[in-house]
């Protein structure tokens, strides 16, 4: 009985629905992670990683029991077309780069009018790089790039203990006057490619850890 309380908690947590709604009147259901210094970090049902929301467009955010504990009393009134402020940068896989104003983040979409073509698009989560709001880098947030390095960087490490660990086992391997040299050969051969390989790869992914742990918002400014 005493292992199931903190069990039943844990899946209390888990399964909690609470909800950020935005300045557009949509809503989304997840879990409140944090709420910091102009921004809430929330998780979307169904998602593994946490994004970044700024206070600039969202309306509330509510708990699960209905408590609101964030208010932005400054949108009260429905925010017009003419109050946004077109200072926001989507960057794209492509390489494209669009300055705009984010409206709304849904789970797999951002909602973006473009400064240039002032057209409102649904813009896939999947196909985004960076996203920017208020200069302020929201996706993938810190949080996000810190998860993704480190799993490389660790993903790199293991790798490179067991190419060591081929050379272990190569360098004691032993036979006897009954194996073939040409058998010899070939295992040498297969376990020397291991060793390389499992080095090469876990040295490429901790190099590439350690980029994205390190890479800087764009400082483009130009609209496509």
């Amino acid at each position: 009985m005493r292992y199931l309380i903190p069990v039943l908690l844990l899946l209390s947590f888990l399964t909690a629905q609470d909800k950020v709604t935005f300045i557009s009147g949509n809503s989304t259901d997840g879990q409140l992670i944090e709420i910091a210094e102009g921004h809430v970090i929330f998780l979307y049902k169904d998602h593994e990683i946490p994004l970044t929301i700024p206070f600039s467009i969202l309306k509330e955010v509510t708990l699960e029991d209905g408590t609101i504990i964030f208010d932005n009393n400054y949108y009260d009134q429905k925010q017009t077309e003419d109050d946004l402020l077109f200072n926001d940068m989507v960057e794209l896989i492509s390489g494209l780069t669009y300055i705009g104003a984010v409206i709304e983040i849904s789970e797999n979409n951002v909602l973006f009018k473009d400064k240039e073509s002032e057209l409102e698009s649904l813009i896939p989560m999947s196909v985004i790089k960076t996203l920017v709001i208020d200069g302020k880098k929201v996706y993938p947030s810190s949080k996000q790039k810190h998860i993704v390095s480190r799993t490389l960087i660790n993903v790199g490490a293991v790798m490179i203990a067991g190419s060591g660990l081929t050379g272990l086992i190569l360098n004691n391997s032993e036979f006897d006057e009954n194996d073939r040299p040409e058998d010899v050969r070939e295992y040498v051969k297969k376990m020397n490619n291991l060793h390389y390989f499992l080095l090469l790869t876990g040295g490429t992914f901790i190099m590439i850890g350690n980029n994205i742990e390190n890479e800087d918002v764009p400082n483009s400014t130009e609209s496509f």
